[in-house]
């Protein structure tokens, strides 16, 4: 098992490209605590807001549901007197009214002065439970995940669950389509002074929007000591994946500190199949970031004795540019200390190379793996000047891992173009 003051630092690191990642349909979603020092002074973060407000939401669903079935099996509410006139003498009669009226000449039919006492449930925490129940739901409907994801599938499953519940007596009755801030000061007025009748479900309910509201600001303001809760897969092999998604992000900020530029927004979920989900520029040259995808590597030498099929291999990130083959990234979520081996996972990215090299320039490989541990340490292996193989381990706090990172890019894509090269 890997510590999880580890997993805490792969989530602080590349939670913004990470909340991008849409999950499969049999992906179990459920509530993860994020470090809330994560979520500041990220302008990827800021980019990612609607992201991160779905997952934000789609952890927090289940408490808020259940706060609005509560109030509705128990609305607050008010009598209110209605006077109206009938043919029929049904309900309660005005005797004043009727007494004057005795004097006066009536019209024919004659119709009884009645009042009635009605309850009404347009009470300020009654609107502002419709307000929230209303906007949360138009939030569900607003899907930005791929319609075949988990994620998909668990905010479809609550906007009906609201819808269904939008139908109480405490939010059929009111019309607020939002959270008003007027009847948000009303209804903490008069919880506190307990004149709702049902106070608790009230008041959970004004604890959740407090929260709500500071947290869909991406916590600017939030004590970096707190947690914050995101839906994310809670399986132990979804931090394979975010080891991945980390390995990602170290690549756009290397390629970065290294001068290239690049115009994709790293939306993982967004990312059309066999195309690159980032195109690097410097200068006359570019390159081409793959996440999961084979295309790159091209078709494999060996092939099914059955079917004659190539062998197929996808690795986490390939990186391709123009006369020369391409680096693959690995990210083995495997923690290896320095007196631990790495040979198993050498092997096999060997075997790519033995599978793909020859569809590139000189039959040259380059591959790097990353593994997490408690030391920063790297290994390389060559042939000849055809290809170059490298183990890092890296604790993901250390100081000389950015340089180990860019030193390998640096490796493979040779010598750069000269400043205003054209």
């Amino acid at each position: 098992m890997i510590d999880a003051t580890l997993k805490a630092l792969l989530l602080e690191q590349c939670l913004p490209i990470l909340i991008t990642k849409a999950s499969a349909l049999e992906v179990s979603i459920n509530r993860m605590s994020v470090p809330a020092v994560s979520l500041t002074g990220d302008e990827q973060l800021h980019r990612f807001h609607q992201e991160f407000v779905h997952r934000r939401l789609l952890a927090e669903m289940p408490e808020l549901f259940a706060i609005l079935q509560e109030i509705s099996h128990q609305p607050s509410w008010h009598n209110k007197l209605e006077r109206r006139r009938d043919l029929v003498l049904i309900g309660r009669l005005d005797v004043p009214a009727y007494i004057r009226e005795r004097k006066l000449r009536f019209d024919r039919p004659r119709t009884f002065p009645i009042v009635d006492h009605q309850r009404h449930f347009d009470t300020p925490e009654n609107r502002l439970a419709a307000g929230t129940l209303r906007q949360i739901r138009a939030l569900l409907a607003n899907e930005v995940f791929p319609a075949k994801s988990a994620e998909s599938i668990v905010a479809r499953g609550y906007f009906r669950q609201l819808s269904r519940l939008s139908s109480a007596h405490a939010f059929a009755s009111n019309t607020y389509s939002s959270i008003s801030r007027k009847d948000l000061a009303l209804t903490r007025f008069r919880v506190n002074r307990r004149l709702t009748g049902n106070d608790r479900p009230y008041r959970r309910l004004l604890n959740w929007i407090e929260h709500w509201l500071s947290l869909t600001g991406l916590a600017e303001e939030v004590d970096g000591d707190r947690a914050v809760d995101l839906a994310l897969p809670e399986s132990e092999a979804y931090w394979e994946k975010v080891f991945e998604v980390w390995c990602l992000e170290q690549t756009r900020t290397s390629m970065n500190r290294l001068g290239w530029t690049t115009d994709s927004d790293f939306r993982i979920h967004a990312s059309q199949s066999n195309k690159p989900i980032a195109t690097f520029r410097l200068g006359s040259r570019t390159v081409e970031a793959y996440f999961q995808m084979q295309k790159p590597l091209g078709k494999g030498r060996w092939l099914s004795t059955v079917t004659l099929t190539p062998l197929a291999g996808i690795p986490d990130i390939v990186l391709t540019t123009a006369g020369s083959a391409p680096l693959l990234i690995d990210a083995k979520w495997r923690f290896r200390t320095l007196k631990q081996g790495t040979s198993e996972e050498q092997y096999k990215m060997l075997g790519y190379a033995e599978n793909f090299a020859h569809n590139h320039p000189g039959d040259a490989f380059y591959g790097l793996l990353v593994f997490p541990s408690d030391v920063m340490h790297t290994q390389s292996f060559f042939r000849a000047e055809t290809g170059r193989l490298t183990t890092m381990r890296t604790d993901l706090l250390s100081k000389s891992f950015p340089q180990l990172f860019d030193d390998e890019i640096c490796h493979w894509f040779g010598p750069m173009p000269t400043p205003g090269s054209a």
